[in-house]
């Protein structure tokens, strides 16, 4: 089982760009990214797209595609190696989504999927193990350097940089958005190297890994109905932060239907939040006198808090949904919905690292 990973707190910046997704009307601060002072150069630059070049990754040769399923190269701008976007993040096997309200690129844990979800790079529409290395041609293209996007992952700012300290920006070539090779190795913390004799980019080891065989172990009967608890817990916070984004875009039929969903997901909330009451009684509460060992303890105590925050967050949500559906300003809810949204996060994020550490 997979939990979020801890992250650092979130910046202002992502929280700036989540208001506007759902319509928030908070002024811009200095320094954050919900209103950008950078500019991009709108002129096109020459690039090299690169169908000679072959990408390997820990021993296996890859080739990308883009999200139409047409296969994307590597592409050689200002001598630095670029990949494309959807090719990195499907190396990572991290979700990616570009947010245009507020000129941003999430990687990770996004504003549809705030839980960060895994998935397998050998299972990325991006990313495709192959045989035989790459025999194209290398051919002219157009660079636009895009200065003005700004890159979250899991909601924390990314700026990459060549050897001399330099700024690199995201690129956009035939409509493709490509990031520096360096950021693989920013993300990953692996070593990157160039064989110009078979024309080459080395991400990592040359060598595939062995698999290490995982023993069966059997949980605590205790570890497992927490577990099961947070799982359900944070599908119905996914499920529900999908629906309030829709919040600005929506019919007003479609939102009258959304407002009677977020109802009944509040409903759910509330008796996952007693589930979780009684539980901590059954265990003896918080008394020093629990069944529970200290780090099951631990792990349930944060579960509390985090069912606690997300009944809150989803009845703020049901009062924006229902205004929204009668055509009223709901932006009087914005900064509470903001706190709920960051300590229901957090507490998800800490419960699950607890959870990380006992399973």
């Amino acid at each position: 089982m997979t939990f979020t990973k801890e992250r650092q707190k979130k910046t202002l910046a992502a929280l700036m760009a989540a208001l506007l997704a759902i319509g928030g009307t908070f002024m811009s601060a200095p320094g954050t990214y919900a209103a950008s002072n950078a500019t991009q150069t709108k002129d096109p630059q020459p690039a090299y797209i690169k169908a000679d070049v072959t990408i390997i990754k820990d021993g296996e040769i890859l080739n990308f595609f883009d999200e139409k399923g047409d296969r994307v190269y590597p592409v050689f701008f200002r001598n630095r190696t670029y990949l494309p976007l959807r090719a990195i993040c499907g190396l990572l096997g991290e979700e990616v989504e570009w947010v245009g309200a507020a000129n941003t690129i999430y990687i990770g844990m996004t504003l549809s999927h705030p839980s960060k979800q895994i998935i397998k790079p050998e299972e990325s529409a991006f990313v495709k193990k192959v045989s035989d290395a790459a025999v194209g041609v290398q051919t002219l293209a157009k660079a636009y350097i895009k200065e003005d996007i700004y890159i979250l992952r899991d909601y924390d700012p990314v700026v990459f940089t060549d050897p001399a300290g330099e700024t690199q920006y995201p690129i956009n070539v035939g409509g493709t958005t490509y990031l520096p090779v360096s950021a693989l190795s920013t993300f990953l913390g692996e070593e990157i190297s160039w064989d110009g004799s078979t024309k080459t980019v080395i991400l990592g080891s040359r060598e595939v890994p062995k698999e290490p065989e995982k023993p069966a172990v059997d949980k605590d009967k205790n570890i497992k109905k927490i577990a099961a608890l947070y799982e359900k817990q944070a599908q119905l916070y996914n499920e529900a932060t999908e629906m309030i984004l829709l919040i600005s875009t929506a019919s007003p039929e479609e939102l009258s239907l959304l407002s009677a969903a977020i109802s009944e997901k509040y409903r759910i909330a509330e008796g996952y939040n007693n589930d979780v009451k009684n539980f901590v009684k059954e265990a003896g509460g918080f008394t020093g006198d629990e069944k529970l060992s200290d780090a099951e303890t631990d792990a349930l105590a944060n579960l509390a808090e985090f069912t606690e925050f997300c009944e809150h967050y989803l009845l703020v949500m049901e009062n924006m949904m229902y205004l929204a559906a009668e055509g009223q300003d709901y932006s009087g809810f914005a900064e509470t919905f903001l706190n709920f949204a960051l300590m229901t996060q957090s507490a998800m994020d800490t419960t699950a690292k607890s959870l990380e550490a006992i399973l």
